[in-house]
């Protein structure tokens, strides 16, 4: 029996993927004399992983097992505000290879505790990307990572405002954003999700083709948010994945 091989339209390397690992690649150039240590997975991706680690690079999630003065490169993830302090004081040198598009909400949750809003955060609690933004302003910012966490909204607010991971399920986002208007009716909802666009063009790219098959190869780690979304993305259309 003839099988076909279709290939999604949209695939490979985010911008923020590639950001990172040119500048991994960079500092690997440019000849330390110490170990090159990345803080966490640089992408979560096993095979990129290993290979760096064949060069010589080293990864760690321990922040006191990191050596004075040495060079430290915080994965795409990003981390909290207390990392960078840390490492400040242990004389570091860091390289910032934090997604832009994740920097982004970390510089919302500054922006909107300022000005008084507290924040909704959609998010995983166990994802590094989550763990890095809430850490921003703790007592701020209330995690919510199904409907259920609804109940935990503190109601005597008067403002607030919906922030969420970049590689979420873009359905899944938007059915706690209506689930949260419910709640909050006078909410003020942002202009847009804060999900990664080339998250979503994959997403899209894996509903529209898993419609065509029976089964759909996702290729990728699966510690990763974005791949393990593809698949739900695939099943959620009657393929395999």
């Amino acid at each position: 029996m003839k099988k076909s091989l279709l290939l999604a339209t949209s695939r490979g390397y985010c911008f923020g993927v590639k950001k990172a690992l040119e500048l991994v690649e960079k500092t690997l150039s440019e000849s330390y004399k110490d170990p090159i240590i990345v803080f966490n997975e640089i992408v979560h991706n096993r095979i990129v992983v290993d290979q760096l680690k064949q060069r010589g690079v080293m990864f760690t999630s321990d922040l006191e097992s990191i050596p004075k003065r040495s060079v430290v490169i915080i994965s795409a993830h990003g981390v909290g505000p207390h990392i960078y302090k840390r490492l400040r004081e242990k004389d570091c040198k860091i390289i910032d290879a934090t997604c832009p598009l994740v920097k982004k909400v970390h510089d919302k949750v500054h922006y909107y505790s300022q000005r008084g809003y507290h924040i909704l955060y959609i998010g995983k609690a166990s994802h590094e990307e989550a763990v890095g933004v809430m850490a921003e302003n703790p007592t701020n910012i209330t995690l919510i990572e199904s409907a259920a966490d609804l109940e935990k909204i503190p109601l005597s607010r008067s403002q607030y405002i919906v922030l969420n991971q970049t590689t979420l399920n873009m359905y899944d986002v938007e059915s706690l954003y209506e689930k949260i208007r419910a709640t909050l009716p006078n909410i003020e909802m942002p202009k847009k999700n804060d999900l990664c666009y080339t998250t979503t063009e994959r997403q899209q790219a894996v509903k529209s083709i898993a419609q065509q098959c029976e089964a759909v190869i996702v290729i990728g780690s699966a510690n990763s948010s974005n791949s393990r979304k593809l698949c739900e993305m695939a099943q959620a259309q009657g393929a395999k994945a």
